[in-house]
């Protein structure tokens, strides 16, 4: 069968460097942006600053990303191991160590950025980059997991998984905005209390 003129011009030599340089380009541009919100927080990551630290053009970074709240979920879009699918064969410690990523994430960058997502909540194109970067692909990363937990009789199939996701989100983002985080075993009582609302009676 013959190459459609699109494969070829993929699989041209130069077609490759430029994308594999693309690629080299957006790495640096995102490292760059994390280092920012990790360092300094949202209120310090700028177009302007990610172009300095970076040694990416400003131009080059404006025809990737709109503005700096684009950059920064697209700074956040990569996942932590922890919500990956792979882990633990016991649901239980699996359930623990995406409460542990989460909390992880919670002392780094993601705690501006749930924060910019409530404050832009009216901002329809933030919202839904928002959505798509950050909740969605959280939420489509573990939920293959727990479909199959379902499946296996470990977790009720009568309660929603959405619902489910956001309980084990919800305890990890209250525990750190009220305290209760940098209590000893938090985590145990956390997992205590999840466990046994999803587990079947």
């Amino acid at each position: 069968m013959a190459s459609s003129p699109d494969s070829q011009v993929r699989e041209h030599p130069a077609a490759a460097y430029h994308a594999r340089r693309r690629s080299e380009v957006d790495a640096k541009i995102l490292k760059t942006a994390r280092d920012v919100l990790n360092t300094e927080g949202l209120a310090a990551l700028t177009v302007e600053r990610v172009a300095a630290d970076s040694g990416v053009a400003k131009t080059t970074i404006y025809r990737r990303f709109k503005h700096r709240l684009d950059l920064a979920t697209a700074a956040v879009a990569d996942l932590p191991e922890a919500f990956t699918v792979e882990g633990s064969a016991d649901t239980k410690q699996w359930l623990r160590a995406l409460v542990e990523g989460m909390s992880w994430g919670m002392q780094t960058r993601a705690a501006e950025v749930i924060g910019a997502g409530l404050m832009y909540r009216h901002d329809d194109e933030f919202n839904a980059l928002y959505k798509e970067r950050v909740v969605d692909a959280r939420a489509e990363a573990v939920r293959p997991r727990l479909q199959q937990a379902v499946a296996d009789g470990e977790i009720r199939s009568d309660v929603d998984l959405d619902i489910i996701m956001g309980l084990v989100g919800g305890s990890v983002i209250t525990s750190h905005l009220n305290g209760t985080a940098s209590q000893e075993g938090w985590i145990d009582q956390t997992m205590e209390l999840i466990y046994s609302a999803i587990t079947p009676a």
